[in-house]
């Protein structure tokens, strides 16, 4: 199976269905135990991956549609294997790789460039999904997701608003 692309553990691929059930152009995507096949003009054939590797497969067919269909001509004629980038690239800003929950419902943030960074989720709490984290236990669920961060009741922060509103942790102590 030809792979013809990779970000945040998700595998793009295409393969040859001789005679397949599938005739529109679409690819077949893995991300760890999940399996799925979608068409380029983002309809799911069969299989599942979780909502937020999904999102960002259909931004990742949407930039990518017309290499996408140009690839999936040329390996289906040709056998051509045309590899295209893949999300990473799109993302100016450094991404989280780990969070630790703090005192006053802010959090130490370790990003990808090896900054240390706290952000302060009390401004959140307007929202309604951000609401129930004023309960501790709900709040120290926390957790590196993706790009970013999340929590368990499915609230989680931008990967570009995480990084632009944190603030170093020098900076922080200064305030």
């Amino acid at each position: 199976m030809p792979v013809i692309s990779q970000f945040y553990g998700i595998i793009i691929y295409m393969y040859m269905e001789l005679g397949g059930h599938h005739n529109e152009p679409h690819i077949h995507i893995k991300y760890n135990e999940y399996e799925m096949s979608i068409t380029i003009e983002g309809k799911i054939l069969n299989g599942k991956i979780p909502k937020k590797q999904l999102k960002l497969v259909e931004a990742w067919i949407e930039i990518h549609k017309e290499e996408l269909k140009a690839a999936w001509y040329a390996f289906n004629n040709d056998g051509e294997i045309i590899k295209i980038k893949g999300l990473e690239w799109c993302f100016m800003n450094p991404k989280a790789i780990d969070v630790k929950v703090l005192k006053d419902y802010k959090l130490e943030i370790i990003f990808d460039n090896d900054e240390k960074r706290i952000f302060d989720v009390k401004p959140y709490f307007k929202f309604k999904i951000f609401k129930e984290l004023q309960e501790k236990n709900k709040f120290d669920t926390v957790k590196v997701s993706g790009l970013s961060i999340e929590w368990e009741n499915g609230a989680d922060i931008c990967p570009d608003e995480l990084y632009n509103n944190s603030h170093l942790e020098e900076e922080w102590k200064e305030k």
